[in-house]
């Protein structure tokens, strides 16, 4: 009896639920109160900004200085992931903007264009279908409410100007290949978006060839197979340009990001790696990645997806090889997975509303467990803050740098953001090679016992040979805060160099660091070459 009780009770809720979420204005009101929470939690994350983040800064301060977009003047190395990310950061200093928070807030105003152009899709495949607006709102708090989303929106680094191009990009193929038809000027503009994301990031192109080609493919009509051609050519054509400029400018077809990141991966530890970095994606809340690859199946059973979904799956499938190949990320909070969240959100629920009559009753509580979820996952772990207390300190050591060391003082170190962006008047040589030519184009070391980061390449280039050979004034090791104990395999065996104790001398200082209204002690240590 109370069993039947309750199953009525269950039916009762649904159907007024359901009656209610047809109201149009009611259904937006509901969808857009999830990102209005997630703006109010921004301040929790608001004061971390990624140690890369800066990197960037370092260079258009240079660029407005004449010098142009270099690390050190005179060293003409590309270390930037984001071309277009760089030009705007320089665009904004330019007129007197914090480089901080001018990356803080292009993040921001890209999480809230994507959020919208995601919120315009799903309504597009949802709403006019028996129970669809669940299916939207489930996908909107897979992306509003996703913690991962709104770190690194306010990190400062390019993941979510690249995500939403790619997003937009995306989309405008998606729209054409399901209408079977393109104008010349609309696959124009499809080529100058997936441009403008190859400049974000470079994996854009990646998604660029699949997604342009698959138009080739698909169209039987000749005249728009020929404006998918034009489409393809033109973003050849604005690639080349660029190309031509970066060897123009720094002498090589590459940036020096990807040598640093890929070139000359340890196989299988990059597999390895990879390989637990996607099964993080999988099973990190709120589940996108476990939901996008329970879709797929589902897809082909039922035959939900047609050819422009499937040609986005395929494009996600590349990325993610691409990133298991790639070894994964260091950075936590699923970084790589960022850019493909929301294709794989609107293929989630493409193939919710395309599901049996039967199983859609379901849905007002699957959005319900979502919300959960999605609650639960952002407001329950507190996720880098402390990073955000080490980038403090990190510009602490700035200060004391900048007051006490010789601005003529060439300092090699691991964190090649924070420190050079804040004391900016000395030369730097990046240990890890992003913004070193030489040590970028070394095979990776395998991670030292002693190293609490997993296996990245990112972080396993080094030649403790050369660095000697450079003779920096001054070394820091791990992150200046680990006293002389390797961090990084390359500095373990710079360290058990006979040499190396012969010219250098290990140092500490005592400084306190005022980090959200307390101050905290920390010990600043380095190794100083020794006058002969």
């Amino acid at each position: 009896m109370a069993y039947a009780a309750l199953m009525v009770l269950l039916e009762r809720i649904t159907y007024v639920v359901e009656e209610k979420m047809k109201s149009r204005r009611l259904t937006v009101i509901l969808s857009l109160a999830m990102p209005v929470i997630v703006v109010i939690f921004f301040w929790r994350y608001w004061d971390f900004t990624q140690d890369d983040a800066y990197i960037p800064l370092r260079y258009a301060m240079h660029f407005l200085q004449g010098e142009g977009w270099v690390y050190n003047p005179g060293e003409w190395v590309e270390g930037y992931t984001s071309p277009l990310q760089l030009v705007l950061l320089t665009v904004l200093t330019a007129f007197g903007v914090s480089g901080v928070v001018a990356g803080k807030w292009l993040g921001v105003i890209a999480w809230g264009v994507c959020i919208i152009l995601v919120a315009k899709w799903l309504a597009y495949v949802s709403w006019k279908v028996k129970g669809g607006a669940f299916a939207f709102l489930i996908g909107m708090m897979l992306l509003g409410a996703n913690r991962s989303v709104v770190l690194w929106a306010v990190s400062g680094l390019e993941t979510l100007l690249f995500t939403t191009l790619l997003t937009a990009a995306t989309g405008a193929v998606w729209w054409a290949l399901s209408r079977g038809r393109v104008s010349f000027w609309y696959g124009i503009l499809i080529a100058t978006l997936f441009f403008l994301a190859t400049m974000a990031r470079p994996e854009g192109a990646l998604f660029a060839v699949v997604m342009l080609s698959a138009g080739i493919f698909f169209s039987a009509d000749k005249v728009i197979k020929i404006n998918w051609i034009g489409a393809i050519v033109h973003y050849l054509l604005l690639l080349m340009v660029f190309l031509l400029w970066r060897y123009d400018t720094y002498h090589a077809w590459l940036p020096n990001t990807f040598y640093a990141k890929l070139w000359a991966n340890p196989f299988p530890e990059n597999i390895r790696a990879g390989a637990v970095y996607f099964l993080n994606f999988l099973f990190s809340a709120p589940f996108i990645g476990a939901l996008f690859m329970l879709a797929v199946p589902s897809a082909h059973h039922f035959r939900t997806w047609r050819v422009p979904e499937w040609t986005i799956a395929g494009a996600v499938m590349l990325y993610i090889f691409y990133t298991i190949y790639a070894g994964g990320d260091w950075m936590e909070n699923l970084r790589f997975y960022i850019p493909i969240m929301p294709l794989c959100i609107i293929l989630i629920v493409i193939s919710i509303v395309r599901l049996p009559q039967w199983i859609r009753p379901v849905l007002p509580w699957a959005s319900v467990g979502v919300l959960v979820l999605c609650l639960l996952q952002f407001i329950a772990q507190p996720v880098y803050v402390q990073l955000g207390a080490a980038e403090t300190y990190w510009r602490c050591m700035a200060g004391y740098i900048h007051q006490h060391w010789p601005k003529s003082s060439l300092i090699a170190l691991n964190m090649a953001g924070v420190i050079p962006y804040y004391a900016p008047d000395y030369r730097y040589l990046d240990m890890l090679g992003l913004n070193d030519a030489h040590i970028a184009r070394q095979r990776a070391f395998q991670q030292v016992a002693s190293s609490d980061m997993p296996f990245a390449v990112a972080h396993s280039k080094g030649d403790p040979a050369y660095i000697l050979h450079r003779a920096p004034d001054y070394i820091i090791p791990g992150g200046g805060m680990a006293g002389d104990a390797p961090v990084y395999a390359a500095e373990k065996l710079l360290l058990e160099m006979p040499e190396f104790h012969a010219l250098y001398a290990f140092h500490t200082e005592a400084l306190t660091c005022l980090y959200r209204g307390v101050e905290r002690p920390y010990t600043f240590t380095y190794f100083q070459r020794m006058k002969k």
